[in-house]
């Protein structure tokens, strides 16, 4: 899932890899043609070079085992304007995204939220100041993929949530949803997205 993925001719089932699942501007925020074009141009359609998905037996059990997080792990790293709200918001939304929970859902069982983790970045750091100012800061938020059917799950779920949804997957769509304003109010032009794919996949 790179942002800056090559247009270049693909493997038939590469060129068909699901896009980025944190495109498209929050409701609510106005923003200027330079910076959508920008944005767009960071979010172009994700490639996968090879087949990460098709495991070898060893690499089954590595995924089973936990040592392997996923075949295909997707990072967006990003700022946001106040450290305190967003923490304070991820420390009760998060729960809802443990294995257990994503896996009632047929359709998510394949996803695995990895955890949001602060990336101290300059000299300043992150986080609240004793004298109560709020530096804000920049977080990396990890999603693991065992499949490609649980990739474009939650394509469909990030980009169209409209159609007919169940609890687990509302609450997805929420924290994505979320997310994705705190993105915005920092200025999305600082998100950027990193796929990597286990060594031992494909």
């Amino acid at each position: 899932m790179s942002l800056n993925a090559s247009k270049k001719s693909l493997p038939p089932k590469a060129a068909a890899a699901a896009k980025s699942t944190i495109h498209s501007t929050p409701k609510g925020i106005n923003d200027t043609k330079a910076h959508d074009a920008k944005v767009k141009a960071a979010r172009d359609t994700t490639v996968l070079p090879t087949d990460p998905f098709r495991l070898t037996p060893y690499a089954q059990e590595l995924v089973a085992r936990r040592v392997m997080l996923a075949p295909v792990l997707v990072a967006w790293q990003y700022n946001v304007a106040s450290h305190k709200r967003f923490t304070g918001w991820l420390g009760t939304r998060e729960i809802l995204m443990s294995d257990s929970r994503l896996g009632i859902d047929a359709e998510l069982r394949e996803i695995r939220y990895c955890g949001t983790y602060r990336v101290d970045v300059g000299p300043a750091g992150a986080g609240t100041l004793a004298d109560g100012r709020d530096l804000g800061g920049t977080y990396r938020t990890l999603w693991g993929y065992t499949t490609e059917a649980g990739m474009l799950a939650v394509q469909r779920l990030a980009t169209n949530p409209n159609g007919p949804t169940t609890i687990v997957q509302n609450d997805l769509i929420e924290f994505i949803a979320t997310l994705k304003r705190f993105v915005a109010e920092a200025g999305d032009q600082h998100f950027s997205q990193d796929v990597l794919m286990g060594a031992a996949a494909g």
